[in-house]
């Protein structure tokens, strides 16, 4: 299936079959114990904003090339994805990101406040 999908340049089913063929998904979902499960097309998403912050280069040149896919894709949703981060604020990275509800300032507030415990108690206090 994938290699006949990148010679129809059919890239949405090639990019579809890459993420199935190590066997952790089924029926669209990615199943990683102890990582909860996640939909193939949400990490899909995840990867091209993150593409388009982190390498804006290379993603630009994805861009071009995926905008060749063929009429004929059975999966031109994936390639939709890959077009919509590109209108995606940082923001909205950030936010799916940090879905599992913490916030990473609120974290880092913690080891503040424990690093100010820990030289209130060896006499490092000011």
């Amino acid at each position: 299936m994938y290699v006949d999908s990148v010679r129809e340049e059919r890239f949405g089913d090639a990019l579809w079959a890459c993420y199935h063929m190590e066997g952790g998904v089924e029926n669209g979902i990615i199943h990683s114990p102890p990582n909860p499960d996640l939909l193939v097309l949400d990490s899909l998403r995840e990867d091209a904003i993150s593409y388009k912050i982190n390498d804006p280069d290379l993603y630009a040149e994805a861009l071009l090339f995926y905008g060749r896919t063929s009429g004929t894709d059975g999966h031109p949703e994936v390639i939709e994805i890959i077009f919509e981060a590109d209108s995606a604020e940082p923001a909205e990275a950030v936010d799916e990101e940090d879905e599992d509800g913490e916030d990473e300032d609120d974290e880092e507030d913690e080891e503040d406040e424990e690093d100010e415990e820990d030289g209130e108690n060896d006499g490092g206090g000011r």
